[in-house]
């Protein structure tokens, strides 16, 4: 690998949320090239919430924007006055259909290209692993490790005599520690995007709550997610054992597909590169359906 041409893709160097500082890693290890991070060229977007960090050196592959209001470019998360500040170069795909028409409204060009990248985590790491016992994995935001509702839910686990785990989504760019954790468990319970991504993509039964209302953009993000698969989830933020019924109902034709289309029309990824991902993808989806 540190023989083959850098690829430019942004990354946030300091973070520890898995979401954000996985990225450097993911690309390296699909791509099979050094991965550098050059914002004054021209430079690929990817996992995240990143659309408000977009400048007109930006091609956009697979990134979303974090809140119905959020900006796009401007560099802050935080805020909510749907300005246009910068407009990418180039947009390939998106995370999800509300990210989408955000752009549309902005009159924007996008093409109806969906899936967040970290979806292809298999293609770098394909353990998987069937759980019978109920194990139940919980994963909040980082914003929400010390919660009440958070709190309230290790409570009623430990009332009913549920084994469980505490998974730290801010593991960084550890992706074998996190879903090394999501494979010991049958149920994922998550108040954190890709800790419901990976317990999905790894075949666990996955529950979306809410530990608290501190997230910034709310449920826009997970619903964007949830809209490029076509999934209809009514979240409930009942804080008890009885959430583990709520699982999220994911069709894994439709997940084989949409990574599929990602793969092939990956600007990062040469063609030798396709036909490797491919492989382990479809291999992968199929031993755990």
């Amino acid at each position: 690998m540190n023989d083959s041409p850098a690829e430019n893709v942004f990354y946030l160097s300091a973070a520890k949320n898995f979401g954000d500082a996985v990225n450097k890693t993911f690309w390296e290890k699909l791509a099979q090239k050094n991965i550098t991070k050059d914002r004054e060229r021209d430079h690929y977007l990817t996992a995240g919430s990143i659309m408000c960090l977009a400048n007109n050196k930006s091609i956009v592959f697979g990134s979303g924007f974090i809140s119905q209001h959020g900006d796009l470019g401007g560099g802050n998360w935080h805020s909510d006055e749907n300005k246009i500040h910068n407009i990418p170069k180039k947009i390939i795909s998106v995370r999800g259909p509300k990210t989408r028409q955000k752009l549309l409204d902005f009159k924007i060009d996008c093409p109806k290209n969906y899936g967040d990248p970290l979806l292809l985590m298999p293609c770098i790491y394909n353990k998987h692993q069937f759980v019978e016992q109920d194990v139940v994995g919980v994963i909040p935001h980082f914003v929400d490790q010390g919660s009440e509702g958070f709190k309230q839910f290790l409570i009623s686990l430990r009332q009913n005599n549920l084994q469980y785990k505490l998974i730290n989504i801010k593991c960084g760019a550890n992706y074998k520690y996190l879903i090394d954790e999501i494979n010991e468990c049958k149920y994922i319970v998550s108040s954190s995007l890709h800790g419901i991504i990976m317990g999905l993509v790894y075949n666990k039964q996955t529950i979306f709550t809410e530990f608290s209302s501190n997230i910034i953009g709310g449920r826009f993000k997970f619903y964007d997610f949830f809209e490029s698969l076509d999934i209809d989830y009514n979240i409930k933020n009942t804080h008890n054992i009885n959430i583990l019924n709520n699982t999220i109902k994911i069709d894994r034709l439709k997940l084989m597909k949409l990574g599929q289309n990602m793969i092939n029309i990956c600007p990062i990824l040469e063609q030798q590169q396709k036909q490797a991902a491919t492989t382990t993808w479809r291999k992968f989806n199929l031993q755990t359906f």
